[in-house]
């Protein structure tokens, strides 16, 4: 598939990179020295057209998805416990 990263994020408490990516409907996480860590796939019902992302300082993980005709735009809520 291809990768296309539409946003760039780093953890507040780890300081690992998170990449976006509408196409592909994935993060990609790097290390602090920018190696490769996991990657992250989220079904299309769950994250329609990922565009932005942004961490709280406690590493709570916010993504904005934008609008399509039959569905709002949105801001989605991840706690990072989810991801581990």
């Amino acid at each position: 598939g291809k990768f296309s990263p539409s946003a760039i994020a780093i953890h507040p408490l780890d300081g690992n990179t998170y990449l976006l990516a509408s196409k592909g409907k994935m993060i990609v996480v790097l290390s602090p020295e920018k190696q490769f860590k996991f990657a992250l796939h989220f079904r299309k019902s769950i994250l329609r057209q990922p565009e932005g992302m942004f961490f709280e300082a406690d590493g709570t993980l916010y993504i904005s998805n934008e609008n399509k005709k039959e569905n709002p735009a949105n801001i989605m809520r991840f706690e990072m416990r989810q991801f581990k």
